[in-house]
């Protein structure tokens, strides 16, 4: 576990109502209280993190409507679970099998 996480945002963060801002580039997640520093870096594309990328681990995430439908994780693609309220459940691999499940 990290005792420190310092986030650096490559483009600078809109003016005006943090809650409603959009971050337009690339940000990196550096914990350096650890014996070694992980990196992760966010690709964010409005309001919606798209890449995140962390050593050799890459997902990217695919969005319809706003929401995300899909995410690539490796060479795996898994499917979103919504309930009719519109909360994410779970997560479905290629052949349809839940992969994680989330308790509501």
């Amino acid at each position: 576990m990290c005792g420190r996480v310092q986030t650096i945002c490559i483009s600078s963060m809109p003016t005006g109502n943090p809650a409603t801002a959009a971050i337009t580039g690339p940000c990196t997640v550096t914990c350096t209280a650890c014996r070694e520093t992980e990196t992760t870096e966010y690709v964010v594309s409005g309001k919606s993190v798209t890449h995140v990328i962390k050593g050799t681990e890459d997902l990217h995430i695919f969005y319809v409507n706003g929401q995300p439908s899909h995410c690539k994780y490796g060479n795996s693609m898994y499917t979103y679970v919504y309930s009719l309220q519109g909360d994410v459940l779970g997560l479905r691999d290629n052949t349809g099998a839940i992969v994680e499940w989330f308790l509501v």
